[in-house]
């Protein structure tokens, strides 16, 4: 009996091992692999700017990011200035104690 589970040990351990090692080749391609993809996409810069948009927009939605869209124009700090001041309420000034 114990000659039978350590029969399955041994092959248990030298399929980890050959695991381990297939992932480790893996993970030593896929910087090459990557950035040959990069280098390929870099060649047209309209679509390495679509897939870096397409990205940033994919990593923003994952974290519940807040969007500001801004206006074209330059005309934004009249605008916020003109609507941070119609949302507070009117100062009242009482006269000064006589």
């Amino acid at each position: 009996k114990q000659d039978g589970a350590n029969q399955v040990s041994v092959i248990t351990s030298t399929a980890e091992r050959q695991a381990a090692v297939e992932f480790a080749k893996a993970a030593a391609l896929r910087p090459q692999i990557v950035g040959g993809a990069l280098e390929k996409i870099s060649e047209d810069p309209q679509l390495a700017q679509v897939l870096f948009e397409v990205l940033e927009t994919e990593r923003l939605m994952a974290h519940n990011t807040q969007i500001t869209l801004i206006p074209k124009g330059g005309n934004l700090l009249p605008q916020l200035l003109a609507a941070d001041s119609m949302s507070k309420p009117a100062e009242q000034k009482t006269p000064p104690p006589v």
